[in-house]
């Protein structure tokens, strides 16, 4: 998560500098406070959360993309293409986790052998 939390920073930082570059205002807005632990039952509702914000990250980014597209700004559109690329691979990274989490409630101490069998790997 720590890793995660870098790269989304990093993201956050590369929309700031195209828009310095391309003259864009700026407006920036709070953001809503995540989830309290507390209102998770279980690690499937942790992964569950994660993967409805990356989905709502994607919208976002189709959303800018179709305003670009009316627009016309194609600059603009070559700039979210990776990024809607990262989205494709995220989501299908955290719906990974997701099956693996849903497979270790029918099957109690999967998780434990895939980590021991991922750490292994990457030895």
């Amino acid at each position: 998560m720590l890793a995660e939390s870098a790269e989304e920073r990093e993201h956050g930082l590369g929309f700031v500098e195209f828009a310095n570059k391309r003259n864009f205002p700026i407006e920036l807005q709070a953001i809503p406070a995540p989830v309290s632990c507390s209102e998770w039952d279980s690690p499937e509702d942790v992964w569950l959360s994660i993967l409805e914000l990356e989905e709502a990250n994607t919208h976002s980014l189709l959303e800018l993309a179709g305003a670009a597209n009316e627009c016309n700004d194609f600059a603009v559109l070559a700039f979210l293409n990776p990024f809607h690329m990262g989205q494709v691979n995220e989501e299908d990274k955290i719906g990974s986790i997701l099956a693996k989490v849903r497979d270790e409630n029918r099957t109690p101490g999967l998780l434990r052998s895939l980590d021991a069998v991922s750490s292994s790997s990457r030895s």
